[in-house]
């Protein structure tokens, strides 16, 4: 078979990454206590089986992601750590009453790149091979574990929402984005002597003395002498013209600036830029929405790892 022919080589390096991995949550069960939690969730117990399937899980994703790297490029530490969100995810999901049907299921696996033939079609001889051979479990624990992908990604749709970007918003990014300024500047060798100056030269700016002048640049553009961070150059177009702010990291010392000058964009760039700064505008909100969703889940769910269990891994 062509497919097993080309991928011959990953697969046996991936079942090599699967018995190490097995080796070691089986040392863990084997020394754990019959019935021991794994730790708590939502102030109830974990059971060590939901754990190992939640490990054995993410472990699946690693080894499809990574291929026959996965071992160098996730480390068990983080495999656990993935393993305990997992159990997070999947708890609220069902909570929320979020479901994913057989259809939905097959349809998810008949759409992955690595079963599909050179026809585009799903292989079904090809997705037993890598059952067996690459991920050491059964079709019907896989498919468990992509139903649970799909509960995961139903409530992430549903916690980041379909924010949408104002067109004041877009217009103030393209402000930012490709406007310039121009900036007077001293550097100071310490972050106490910059701060002193800077307090001393808000109330009067013509206090700042021996200072360089750059040019006009944008955001994306490194000024010698004053590289900065782009956090930075946000602070600093936020100035009136001859206002002070300051102390601010630089590659060569602690700045205090004074804007100079501001050179607003060509109003004929907008449309060109325009769907590029929409997106970033909505992917950044929806990043809040699923950062604050993810602070509270945290509060509510304090998850709780067995010290046990902490210690047996570590023994192992």
């Amino acid at each position: 078979m062509n497919w097993i022919r080309k991928n011959l080589y990953w697969i046996a390096g991936t079942v090599v990454g699967g018995m190490i991995l097995w080796l070691i949550t089986s040392a863990v069960t084997i020394q754990s206590v019959q019935g021991e939690s794994a730790g708590t969730l939502f102030g109830r117990p974990v059971s060590e089986t939901d754990y190992l399937k939640s490990l054995q899980a993410v472990t699946h994703q690693a080894i499809l992601t990574h291929g026959d790297r996965f071992r160098q490029n996730v480390s068990l530490e983080e495999l656990e750590g993935q393993a305990w969100e997992r159990l997070l995810f999947v708890q609220e999901a069902r909570r929320k009453g979020i479901r994913a049907g057989d259809r939905e299921v097959v349809q998810e696996l008949q759409e992955m790149p690595l079963f599909r033939n050179s026809d585009g079609r799903f292989d079904e001889r090809g997705y037993q091979v890598v059952m067996q051979y690459t991920l050491g479990t059964t079709p019907r624990v896989f498919e468990e574990e992509t139903r649970e992908n799909l509960l995961i990604q139903k409530m992430i749709r549903q916690v980041i929402g379909s924010p949408a970007a104002a067109e004041e918003e877009i217009r103030k990014r393209f402000q930012e984005r490709e406007g310039a300024i121009q900036v007077e500047y001293a550097l100071f060798p310490n972050a106490d002597q910059a701060r002193e100056v800077a307090d001393a030269c808000r109330a009067r700016p013509e206090q700042l003395k021996k200072t360089a002048s750059t040019g006009y640049f944008k955001r994306e553009e490194r000024v010698s002498g004053l590289e900065s961070s782009r956090a930075v150059f946000s602070q600093m177009t936020e100035l009136e013209a001859g206002e002070v702010a300051g102390p601010f990291k630089t590659g060569t010392g602690w700045a205090v600036v004074r804007l100079k000058g501001r050179k607003p964009p060509e109003e004929k760039d907008f449309a060109a830029a325009r769907p590029t700064l929409e997106k970033e505008i909505i992917a950044q909100k929806r990043l809040r929405n699923y950062l604050a969703w993810y602070q509270e889940l945290l509060k509510r769910a304090q998850p709780k790892k067995s010290v046990k269990n902490e210690e047996l891994r570590v023994k192992s």
